[in-house]
């Protein structure tokens, strides 16, 4: 007969199970993507298109009479571009429990500010869904990337904005 001491603690595991997770890649195709990842890869990207329709327009305008960047060189500098925003709206909507054809509405002039409005304000699922494991938490280059673009977009309303309102003001 075993001596048992009732006053002693039971033995139990009371490490509890975390959550698995998944580290989002930037270029992944599948997989889910939350909002501020979203928003900072979108940014990204849309910064980078920026940048680069300058160059070829401006490569364009050294090479051809007229100084204007043609429809040929613009869409082939766009392409890629608007295929990873497509590819980034898809992830986000399985990150939504939502099937990624819908990101197909991203490509719809006027249309296309809707969805993009539901997927840059929408919490995605806490737990795994449909289209896979939850992401890893974002670390602090996301958060350091989406600072940095917010304060550049604000800097760019601004600039944009303030000549209109000293324009008001100068005829009021």
């Amino acid at each position: 007969m075993e001596n048992v001491n009732p006053y002693e603690s039971p033995e139990a595991d009371l490490e509890q199970e975390q959550p698995q997770t998944y580290k989002p890649k930037v270029f992944a195709i599948n997989g889910r993507l939350g909002r501020a990842r979203y928003l900072c890869y979108s940014f990204a990207f849309t910064f980078f298109l920026i940048i680069v329709i300058g160059a070829v327009g401006g490569l364009s305008g050294l090479i051809s009479e007229t100084g204007e960047m043609s429809t040929v060189h613009s869409l082939l500098v766009s392409m890629p571009i608007l295929l990873l925003i497509v590819i980034m709206a898809r992830r986000r909507l399985h990150d939504l429990n939502f099937s990624g054809w819908w990101s197909i509405l991203m490509l719809i002039p006027l249309v296309s500010i809707i969805p993009s409005l539901f997927l840059m304000f929408a919490p995605g699922n806490k737990h795994d869904n449909d289209y896979g494991l939850k992401p890893a938490k974002n670390g602090a280059l996301v958060y350091i990337f989406m600072s940095l673009f917010i304060v550049v977009f604000a800097g760019l309303i601004a600039v944009v904005a303030l000549p209109f309102y000293q324009e008001y003001m100068s005829q009021a």
